[in-house]
């Protein structure tokens, strides 16, 4: 187990060092929890640091969101950040709003919510499948 700690550590130093030259920090701050325990045994620089003040904002910001809430039993296909998209079309957020509060491009969030209506199998016009995903996530 340490033998893939240990390479899972290097092959991540290497990322982080490809990455920084153009700035990437949000793929890895969109999955600090999964990273967390190897960025912190890392020699911290501004860009490492960057990464985890995302992260634990990100997670801190998911939390008041997301884990609270309920949701009805088809909605098990979906993933995390699924979930979170659905909450915020339930309350009625367009996808620039959504887009703004997730750090999102709007493309993105239309991606998801295609992705997200292929998977309940809710057909139909935007407006209509917006209905009806806020329907259903009403009686949850």
């Amino acid at each position: 187990m340490m033998a893939k700690q240990t390479e899972a550590a290097a092959l991540l130093q290497e990322t982080l060092q490809e990455a920084k030259m153009d700035g990437l920090v949000l793929p890895f701050a969109e999955n600090y929890r999964y990273l967390k325990p190897l960025l912190q045994d890392m020699p911290q620089d501004a860009f490492t640091s960057r990464i985890q003040a995302l992260g634990e904002a990100l997670e801190t910001h998911s939390a008041g969101l997301l884990y609270a809430r309920a949701y009805p039993a088809g909605f098990d296909v979906l993933t995390e950040r699924e979930r979170e998209i659905c909450a915020l079309i339930a309350a009625r957020l367009s996808n620039r709003e959504i887009a703004e509060r997730l750090f999102l491009s709007e493309g993105s969030v239309k991606q998801y919510c295609n992705r997200i209506y292929s998977k309940l199998n809710i057909e139909g016009d935007t407006r209509s499948k917006r209905r009806r995903l806020a329907a259903w996530m009403a009686n949850c």
